[in-house]
């Protein structure tokens, strides 16, 4: 049989005048011949069952976070991080969109922050959360755990809420440790002095406006849980800076002054005013008992350097977060 072949053939006897003639129909699928019953074909084989899907990755999130924490965990992070809101949303946004740019002035310009500055401390937040990477010291440290905390208030799952609360008591004991501020204190001092240093060079043909305060100040936020401070915001040419610290020496005042900021303004008196006005408007209040100026204010430097950015102003740092 040919591989034309139709299917086997029954042969049925037909009467024609007389003689019989046998005419040939097709068998039907399951007959005989000769008694032969033919074979029905066989099923096809039944596929193996498809694998299981593999968990989720962690689509998205930068090289370099979290690598060593669950995938489930890591998507969950990165999906918390991109509903916070505000700064430190738009700084893991940056982060995410361009991996390339990891320095806080390499990432400013793809925020919503006005400083480079206010880019470290939304990194900072960022690293802690992923890598559980402690900041530099208590200060930094408190303004850390307090994002933290407004990360838990979004109700993350029990998983993320549990390993946030990890990252929030290594955060907290950064933050009460004595010696570790003592360390901060010095690094103050001495990025202090370096400012000083680079405003007077900076100030030397122009004028600007300052903030500055003391250590004690700078250790105990005039509002308990806060990072505001009790600091002074005034007007300056490239020499006032001097003659401050020699007034604080002369009144006996019991520690040196710490310059934090310098803001440089062509036109320093109107400057002056427009960040008075705009503090006391935001009810950063300046203190108002017997022996303080006018011009100390209860506020944070992120806040003093809303205002320049707000100005135009050149801003002179001293890092201290």
């Amino acid at each position: 049989m040919s591989q034309n072949d139709t299917a086997p053939e029954s042969f049925v006897p037909y009467a024609n005048g007389g003689s019989t003639t046998m005419v040939a129909t097709p068998m039907p699928p399951g007959g005989t011949i000769e008694g032969t019953v033919m074979p029905t074909p066989p099923a096809p084989p039944t596929p193996p069952p498809a694998p299981a899907p593999a968990p989720p990755r962690a689509k998205g999130v930068p090289a370099g976070l979290g690598e060593g924490l669950p995938d489930k965990l890591r998507i969950d992070l990165h999906e918390l991080l991109l509903r916070v809101g505000g700064q430190l949303q738009s700084t893991y946004e940056a982060r995410v969109a361009h991996p390339e740019a990891q320095a806080p002035r390499a990432l400013l310009p793809y925020t919503e922050c006005s400083t480079a500055g206010s880019v470290a401390s939304r990194l900072a937040v960022i690293n802690a959360v992923f890598n559980r990477q402690m900041p530099g010291g208590p200060t930094s440290a408190r303004q850390t755990a307090s994002s933290v905390r407004a990360l838990l208030k979004l109700g993350p799952n029990d998983d993320v809420r549990a390993y946030l609360n990890i990252v929030l008591v290594a955060l907290d004991e950064l933050a009460g440790d004595v010696n570790a501020a003592l360390r901060e204190e010095a690094e103050i001092e001495a990025r202090s002095a370096q400012l000083e240093s680079e405003a007077e060079k900076k100030l030397r043909n122009a004028s600007g406006v300052y903030v500055y305060t003391y250590p004690h100040y700078w250790r105990h936020p005039y509002v308990p849980g806060t990072e505001r401070r009790l600091v002074k915001v005034g007007k300056t040419d490239g020499a006032a800076f001097t003659r401050i610290r020699a007034q604080a020496r002369q009144s006996g005042a019991p520690e040196e002054p710490l310059l934090l900021r310098v803001y440089v303004a062509p036109e320093p008196g109107v400057s002056e005013r427009s960040f008075h006005r705009l503090l006391d408007a935001a009810e950063h209040s300046r203190n108002e008992g017997a022996t303080a100026g006018r011009e100390w204010f209860s506020t944070t430097l992120e806040f003093c350097d809303e205002i320049a950015a707000a100005l135009r102003l050149e801003v002179l740092a001293a890092d201290v977060t």
